[in-house]
């Protein structure tokens, strides 16, 4: 969630140079996951797309019945049946699939990592 530091530094640098961008973007990452907890979750119960991509450090999305994201996590580490992720999701009652993505993020910087 914003916080209102965050949201003007964000609307400062949409207005400075492009090469704020990377900055802005680690920044608000950091930002995002600054309250995350780190959680063991059994991933049988729920659909997994990008189930072939999971490695540590990949951002992944808690979605929804409708496929809509209730919010990101990073995965750090990963079994064949149960995941150790860092999100600031606290009710997973309505999580009803998982999505991996391609990025990987390093938490401490908030650097996107290739």
């Amino acid at each position: 969630m914003r916080t209102n530091k965050t949201n003007r530094l964000y609307r400062h640098l949409l207005q400075a140079e492009p090469a704020y961008d990377k900055s802005l973007q680690e920044y608000l990452f950091l930002d995002y996951f600054s309250g995350a907890l780190s959680e063991r979750l059994r991933i049988r119960g729920f659909p997994v797309y990008g189930l072939e991509k999971i490695c540590p450090k990949r951002l992944m999305s808690f979605q929804d019945r409708e496929g809509f994201s209730l919010a990101l996590g990073v995965i750090r580490s990963a079994s064949p049946d149960m995941l150790e992720i860092s999100t600031p999701l606290r009710q997973k009652n309505k999580v009803a699939s998982l999505r991996v993505g391609d990025l990987r993020l390093d938490l401490e910087t908030g650097e996107k990592l290739l």
